[in-house]
């Protein structure tokens, strides 16, 4: 079993992440809800993204490799980056125990 653990990271330039503990698994970005609708009005203003596929709000949909799933309740962001990264990473470094809740909610979405 694997230990995992969170670092705060100062600035996302190869110097600076070479800081962190290693290996790593994931980098989650804080930043605030306004910055995001200005990041998401801009790319709905881009001429790039049309060739990209779009679920039916119009947001790019992800690689199908890739767990994700939306955020419909406010300030439970935390959480959901949470399980991206464990989700994400769960083989070989985080296997799930079957039958937890994280199993769970993976087996019924």
């Amino acid at each position: 079993m694997h230990r995992i653990g969170f670092s705060d990271c100062y600035g996302l330039d190869m110097d600076t992440l070479a800081m962190s503990p290693q290996p790593v698994l994931a980098v989650l970005l804080v930043f605030s809800v306004r910055a995001m609708e200005d990041y998401a009005n801009e790319r709905q203003n881009e001429e790039d993204t049309k060739d990209e596929k779009e679920d039916q709000t119009g947001a790019p949909v992800p690689d199908s490799s890739v767990y994700f799933m939306r955020q419909i309740v406010g300030g439970a962001c935390g959480t959901i980056a949470l399980i991206h990264c464990l989700v994400n990473n769960r083989d070989p470094f985080l296997p799930l125990q079957e039958h937890s809740p994280l199993h769970q909610l993976l087996s019924d979405s």
